[in-house]
């Protein structure tokens, strides 16, 4: 997950954008080269080949991020006490209209 301001993104918007498409085309990439991004995990883990080639390893999401998804986790969140009460819908950043 990645955080920004509002303000921020207010005034960023395209370089918000041109990152979030740069997260996905990577996350796309590792999905499909799972030999190619090993090397490159195991470069910044060092974990070894062995062990990246047996372990279950996460995929990158590739589709819209769907709220109801993430407010289970924000309630159970809340629930514990990690998080204050919250919406999902206001934590996701729209791009403005342009």
């Amino acid at each position: 997950m990645w955080l920004a301001y509002e303000p921020w993104l207010d005034k960023n918007a395209d370089v918000a954008k041109r990152f979030q498409l740069a997260i996905q085309r990577s996350g796309s990439w590792a999905n499909r080269h799972p030999k190619e991004s090993a090397a490159i995990l195991s470069k910044y883990t060092k974990l070894s080949a062995d062990t990246l080639a047996t372990m279950t390893r996460s995929s990158y999401g590739e589709h819209p991020l769907d709220i109801a998804d993430v407010q289970p986790v924000i309630d159970v969140a809340v629930k514990y006490g990690s998080l204050p009460p919250m919406k999902a819908d206001d934590l996701i950043w729209r791009q403005p209209n342009t």
